[in-house]
């Protein structure tokens, strides 16, 4: 029996650094591929492989721990930092502004803390199945297995990047590799199999490290080479992910290691140490010398490091970021907010003026520290932070039993990781990889042998705890992976219509969407909030289709049932919508996309209350303002409209989509005067485009546009002529 416990542990163990290659898309590394994936595909099928190996491995660890004492995990400072952590989470989450979100996350970061529980089960397995060095090295040697391939996969698409070099030499070569192996972030920041340069390059700084860690072990000239290959490839596809922090990281791990080196070794070695750290100086202080080169600017990852600056947007958008989190954290000091809650403060604490220009929603302080201070207030941040002090005091205590160059490694890439998460957040593989080495370092710095779990061998009675520990685990993986998992596939097929239609009429495929999103939601489980963002803004997409769209050719019978299944779509989702603000009062996420979907459907009430729920929470967020604007003006009362469009415009007058609310809404409120003095006010001038003229001819204020055409001709006339040709054009439009 203890034989087959180890063995199924072992697997789970060997299996898990794979889990880096399955994407769940439905092709290629799908290997579970059913056809069509799964909801962010690059995110959840890692997850769920992952917690479904780790309850494996868990469970019959526990089984096997009940057996044999020594399997039971030893005294541990950094075992115990864990566990404070964890607990303080804990209690975070359940005082948390949304504890379902808390505990169960979402399908684009399925984390919470069931993610964390497992992670901890994870932790608890290492330390106390792996017993000896040459264990933990076969485990580090599986781990860079897998990291050989998934650096491969990251290879070949650098080889379809139009770009990088080999695209220049060899164009139609690289386009079908491209076809095969396409980058999933941006055009020249390459991800391999993680779908995110930032996840594939710290990913990446752990393996070169972990390389380093294997060498430093290694016997035989071949198994050195092997290991500097490895590493140096890692480099390199750090360097192609285009990451500033995470490079900025494996900078200063590099230094600090090689210092650390340098300062303890003696003889040759110190020298060939002391020369690489100034290699590597020098190399850095070259690349910003000569940054506005044509080398570093048609490199783009040189380009992308050289050009790290204060007043970079992305920067100044971090900066803006971690200025709100903190603003937002001054409100819950201690306990913060609950995991997976930093879409509370994000609306709440938006600054209008700094972040106008970026990604519309933030769930996430895109600062590992910020986040946990959000996450787990002052308690959660310290507690957090204490894996690596403990882990620091761990290795260079004076008992420990790792060597001076293992310490200056792992103290190299615990520096380049914390770097990394200044600027990002963590993903599971990150996560995977560094409570790894933390678990290596309990095993291998410990000098106390002592049992936490007492050294009791519990002998026939084990046969009572069996089927408790095995019905636990199938409760487990009931809840924690195939309920969550259904949902995921049910929303998946809620919103791929193009699948349905083609082995279903469109008025059955529309039956199937709202049986699916209507089974999704009664599951009452992770990704609940996503099935519900997803079905507003659906069904209001499906009925605007429905009315605008049938071809005309359609036969009678078959409009009809579109037409039934469609107002039975719309009516469930209008009842869930009821429903959802109760239960969804205060996420001014959902109530934006709820107020789109009323928006939609012409239903200005229920959309002007919801949106206006919204504002009440987000006062400076313009998106918001422009949605409430538009249900205004949807109903006719414009001068509400131009209030609230002014009130938008002035929180960011160099947003141009601000400005066209505002002159747009100044148009039906019969206040064009105003509208040009306010823009007058701001160096702008009222500019006649298309929305503009058009706006102006559809409420009767004909002479109004060519007078606006007439004024831009003045200041404008080297234009004159296509100036003149839109007049003639609105002079022959009809008039209201």
């Amino acid at each position: 029996m203890q034989k087959v416990l180890k063995n199924i542990i072992w697997g789970c163990l060997v299996i898990i650094p794979f889990i880096t290659l399955y994407v769940a898309n439905g092709q290629g590394l799908d290997i579970f591929n059913t056809g069509s994936g799964l909801f962010f595909p690059f995110i959840a099928g890692k997850n769920f492989a992952f917690r479904i190996l780790v309850e494996i491995a868990f469970t019959s660890w526990v089984l096997l721990a009940l057996r044999d004492p020594k399997y039971r995990p030893k005294k541990s400072l950094l075992f115990g930092a864990y566990a404070v952590f964890m607990f303080i989470i804990l209690i975070a989450d359940i005082f948390g502004v949304d504890q379902t979100a808390s505990f169960l996350s979402n399908f684009e970061r399925m984390e919470g803390f069931v993610a964390h529980i497992h992670l901890f089960a994870y932790f608890i397995v290492l330390i106390s199945f792996l017993h000896t060095l040459p264990d933990w090295h076969k485990l580090f040697k599986v781990f860079l297995a897998s990291n050989v391939v998934v650096v491969g996969y990251g290879f070949l698409q650098a080889l379809g990047v139009k770009q990088f070099l080999f695209a220049k030499l060899f164009p139609v070569l690289s386009a079908k590799i491209a076809e095969k192996f396409p980058v999933n972030t941006a055009p020249t920041r390459i991800d391999a199999t993680l779908g995110n340069s930032a996840y594939y390059a710290i990913y990446c700084l752990f393996f070169a490290f972990i390389s380093a860690l294997l060498y430093s072990y290694a016997k035989t000239r071949g198994e050195k080479t092997t290991y500097v290959i490895i590493g140096f490839l890692n480099l390199i596809s750090l360097f192609y992910s285009g990451t500033r922090g995470t490079m900025i990281g494996i900078l200063v791990g590099a230094i600090v290691t090689l210092i650390i080196i340098a300062y303890k070794e003696k003889g040759h070695l110190r020298k060939v140490v002391g020369g690489s750290l100034v290699v590597l100086i020098i190399f850095v202080s070259t690349v910003f010398m000569f940054k506005d080169s044509s080398f570093v600017k048609n490199t783009p990852s040189l380009e992308r490091f050289s050009s790290i600056s204060i007043s970079d947007l992305t920067t100044m958008s971090r900066i803006t970021v971690w200025k709100m989190s903190y603003e937002g954290w001054l409100k819950h000091p201690i306990l913060g907010y609950g995991q997976e809650n930093f879409s509370y403060i994000f609306p709440r604490f938006f600054d209008a003026k700094n972040m106008w220009n970026v990604e519309p929603w933030y769930d996430r302080s895109h600062d590992v520290f910020f986040d946990w201070l959000v996450a787990g207030g002052a308690l959660g941040l310290l507690s957090y932070l204490s894996l690596f002090f403990v882990a620091l005091y761990m290795m260079w205590k004076k008992d420990s039993r790792i060597n001076l160059r293992e310490k200056a490694i792992l103290t190299g890439v615990l520096v380049g990781y914390f770097i990394h998460n200044i600027f990002v957040f963590d993903n599971l593989i990150s996560y995977i990889l560094f409570f790894t080495v933390l678990a290596y370092i309990s095993f291998h710095s410990h000098t106390d042998d002592k049992i936490m779990l007492g050294k009791k061998n519990f002998g026939e009675a084990v046969m009572i705890f069996d089927p408790l520990v095995v019905v636990l685990f199938v409760l487990v993986m009931y809840y924690a992976n195939y309920l969550p998992y259904r949902v995921n596939t049910l929303l998946l097929k809620a919103i791929d219509i193009n699948r349905l239609v083609q082995t279903n009429s469109f008025d059955k495929a529309l039956e199937i969407q709202k049986k699916s999103f209507e089974e999704a939601i009664n599951l009452n489980t992770i990704g609940k909030q996503e099935v519900i963002e997803q079905m507003f803004q659906n069904t209001g997409n499906m009925i605007q289709m429905i009315q605008n769209k049938m071809p005309d050719s359609l036969p009678k019978e078959q409009k009809d049932a579109t037409i039934k299944s469609g107002r039975e779509l719309l009516v469930f989702t209008k009842e869930t919508a009821e429903k959802m603000k109760v239960e969804f009062a205060n996420n001014v996420r959902v109530l934006n996309i709820m107020g789109m979907f009323y928006n939609s459907i012409g239903d200005v009430d229920n959309a002007q209350f919801v949106l206006s729920r919204a504002v009440e929470f987000s006062p400076n967020k313009q998106l918001l303002l422009f949605d409430l604007v538009r249900t205004y003006l949807i109903a006719g009362n414009y001068n509400d409209a131009y209030t609230l469009a002014l009130r938008a415009y002035l929180l960011a007058p160099n947003y141009s989509e601000a400005k066209r609310f505002y002159v747009i809404s100044g148009i039906y409120a019969n206040k064009i005067s105003e509208v040009k003095t306010v823009l007058a006010s701001n160096g702008q001038v009222m500019i006649p485009d298309k929305d503009v003229i058009s706006t102006m001819v559809s409420t009767g204020k004909k002479q109004e546009a060519i007078n606006l055409l007439g004024e831009y001709k003045k200041a404008n006339s080297q234009m004159s002529a296509e100036i003149d040709t839109l007049i003639n054009q609105v002079i022959a439009m009809p008039s209201k």
